[in-house]
């Protein structure tokens, strides 16, 4: 089957890396892309969905802002049916750590077989990455402390236990992508953490890990439910804003 091909905004792309001062190198790096790709996409260019997210996951953007205007109702709506999630091939203890930690929430799952070789390494990690899983439930004081001296520790030890599963053919693939949820808040009154009717919606990081078959390559994809889209470009809405007459203004 072909796989979707979509238009990126080359000016547009091209300004996200300059403003976060990447070279069109890191950003190929951080994308698990090669620089040629990277110089295609700022050209302009029609290229895979999961390429273009993966750039845009390096930008710290949604891929509707890396789409050309003519094609975006048309891939959003796509995108938004496939629920389209990059997951990179992540080496480095430190790295998956830290998308696990800096999530709002997530989810870790094994396609990988288990065996008596591998279990020990494998449910050391496992379990390391779910000791760091933010609960959004939990309450103030029974969230972890994790001093830097430690995480350092623990960095090695994960990447080491990487290494070695790599070694067995397994790999643990990791990304994020935004939601929009309500957020549990502390209610010191009563002792317990609360959602209320009057509690906003706010776009959060989830993260999601894999453990699957390092034969797999750098990335996967998974699909969630629950993948955050505007339904038009914030830059787009705030122009149309600025061009709303005061009409209904009530004057006093």
């Amino acid at each position: 089957m072909e796989k979707q091909m979509t238009m990126s905004n080359g000016a547009k792309i091209r300004e996200l890396r300059e403003a976060a001062g990447m070279t069109q190198d890191k950003l190929a790096a951080m994308s698990r892309v090669d620089r040629r790709t990277v110089q295609r996409a700022e050209q302009g260019t029609r290229l895979q969905m999961e390429t273009l997210s993966s750039l845009a996951a390096a930008l710290g953007v949604l891929v509707a802002n890396i789409i050309v205007n003519g094609a975006r109702h048309e891939d959003i709506d796509n995108l938004d049916a496939k629920s389209l999630v990059v997951l990179n091939r992540i080496r480095s203890g430190m790295m998956l750590m830290n998308i696990v930690r800096d999530s709002y929430e997530g989810t870790i799952s094994c396609e990988a077989e288990p065996t008596s070789e591998n279990i020990e390494a494998l449910s050391a990690v496992i379990t390391k990455l779910e000791s760091l899983m933010p609960q959004p439930w939990e309450r103030p004081h029974q969230r972890l402390s994790f001093p830097l001296s430690e995480r350092l520790k623990a960095a090695v030890e994960v990447g080491e236990q990487l290494r070695q599963l790599e070694g067995w053919g397994i790999a643990f693939y990791a990304g994020t992508y935004t939601a929009r949820t309500q957020v549990p808040t502390w209610d010191g009154d009563h002792g317990e953490m609360f959602i209320s009717s009057r509690t906003p919606y706010e776009l959060v990081t989830i993260c999601r890990v894999i453990v699957a078959h390092s034969g797999q390559g750098d990335r996967i994809t998974t699909k969630a439910n629950d993948i955050f889209v505007p339904t038009k470009p914030l830059s787009d809405a705030s122009t149309e804003n600025d061009k709303k007459p005061l009409d209904d203004e009530i004057p006093f």
